[in-house]
């Protein structure tokens, strides 16, 4: 019985793979699901980089160009009736898109994020520190701060956009989707306004500066462009300068 028992041991020991050296092997599977975690989450953040890079090298060979085009487009928001102040830059510009209080969106782009298609709304957005989504207002100035659903006078109002290729165009089309992916285009009329539905948004008044906007020949460098501050106590709206917006039929 004793040479049996033995034996039995010595079966199940090699069935283990060896008895007590069984648990001190090492555990190649889990350092396997290591590495191969490790070299995905390389992966991706390399393809994430190098995907960014294609994005800014694809906006290199579209204009406006990197420190070469000087495009301006017109802007403007009409709220409940009445076209807002200007915005102003609340930062010091560092990508070559921002205002000069002039209603207009000065575009010469310093940096490759900032070009070609990467010419959008949200650097013009960020600069003045305005939020405009497709369905809010909020230019951080007492009074205009809007959201669909909110009274103009005793009628609910909603967010619209519109876009005018340039002055000679009177018709615009509907801009719609997400304000800060909107793309910036050269000698554009830009009006956003929060107001009753069905309102048709008109060009907005600050598309006179166009004809001079009194930094163009330039090609700013950072360094020159200085940031500007808003008023403590700015106006919060300016009466149209044009007839306002229609209702359509």
């Amino acid at each position: 019985m004793g040479k049996a028992s033995n034996a039995k041991k010595v079966n199940r020991a090699a069935a283990t793979g060896g008895g007590r050296t069984a648990g001190n092997r090492t555990p190649v599977l889990w350092y396997s699901t290591i590495f191969v975690t490790v070299v995905i989450g390389a992966m991706l953040v390399f393809t994430s980089a190098s995907n960014l890079r294609d994005k800014e090298a694809a906006s290199a060979d579209v204009p406006p160009l990197v420190n070469r085009d000087h495009w301006h487009a017109a802007y403007g928001f009409f709220l409940c009736g009445s076209w807002a102040q200007p915005l102003q830059d609340v930062a010091q510009d560092s990508t070559g898109i921002h205002t000069h209080a002039d209603g207009l969106i000065h575009t010469h782009p310093f940096v490759p994020s900032a070009a070609g298609k990467n010419a959008t709304m949200g650097k013009f957005l960020e600069i003045t520190g305005a939020k405009v989504t497709a369905t809010s207002i909020d230019l951080k100035r007492e009074g205009e701060k809007y959201k669909n659903g909110d009274k103009c006078g005793k009628t609910a109002g909603v967010v619209t956009a519109r876009v005018f290729k340039n002055e000679a165009d009177l018709t615009g089309r509907a801009l719609r989707g997400d304000p800060s992916s909107w793309v910036i285009g050269n000698g554009e009329l830009i009006a956003i306004g929060f107001a009753p539905k069905g309102t048709v948004l008109e060009p907005p008044p600050s598309a006179a500066n166009l004809a001079d906007p009194g930094d163009l020949g330039t090609t700013p460098t950072p360094d020159d462009v200085t940031a500007t501050t808003a008023p403590a106590t700015a106006p919060t709206s300016a009466p149209p300068t044009s007839a306002p917006p229609t209702s359509a039929p």
